[in-house]
């Protein structure tokens, strides 16, 4: 496989090149381009991300603005796991903040799994699309939108420890068109004001 120890995506925009091998995440990923402009790392159709138990993909931080462009295809599907093959073996991805300049993270034709407290994080602001994806076996949540916005659709969120989908405070995303099997507690749960 393609090791990375992990590390910031600041100064140019990084592409993942499609390849056989897996890349395979010892650190976590931040991609974020500072407070005035924004910076994208995409990952192109047929990779697989395999990360190790505490490792995270961070599109925007507390450092500034970043995007995560995994755009797979139904024969050529991107996906992100645990190393270790097990349930909750890696932290997911979270996507923070959103400013004018910024396009929402995008996920589509995406396999996330095996997510530690929840597969995608969308909070404080951030903005992701989630398409053709299917979000499974993380230890609570399929994916948690805290404050923030978005859509799933035609999605499949299965056999999570909790929710399928997970809303709270202020968080105004677009669901349509998904299915939700074998989540343990509800396929979709809102917690707003």
């Amino acid at each position: 496989g393609i090791v990375l120890n992990g590390g910031n995506i600041t100064g140019t925009d990084k592409v993942w090149y499609q390849t056989t091998y897996d890349y395979i995440l010892l650190g976590s990923i931040n991609i974020h381009g500072g407070w005035s402009a924004s910076r994208r790392l995409t990952i192109e159709p047929g990779n697989t991300i395999k990360s190790i138990e505490g490792v995270s993909i961070n599109a925007s931080s507390g450092s500034g603005y970043g995007e995560l462009y995994a755009i797979g295809t139904a024969m050529l599907p991107i996906k992100f796991t645990s190393w270790n093959g097990n349930q909750g073996g890696w932290n997911g991805i979270e996507v923070r903040y959103s400013a004018s300049f910024q396009n929402p993270s995008v996920f589509d034709y995406c396999i996330i799994e095996n997510a530690n407290t929840q597969n995608i994080l969308v909070a404080e602001g951030g903005n992701a699309i989630i398409l053709n994806s299917s979000l499974q076996n993380a230890i609570q949540d399929g994916i948690v939108f805290n404050e923030s916005k978005g859509q799933i659709e035609t999605s499949l969120l299965q056999n999570n420890g909790r929710h399928g989908v997970f809303l709270t405070g202020t968080s105004t995303p677009l669901i349509s068109n998904n299915n939700f099997l074998n989540n343990l507690s509800y396929p979709l749960f809102i917690n707003t004001p």
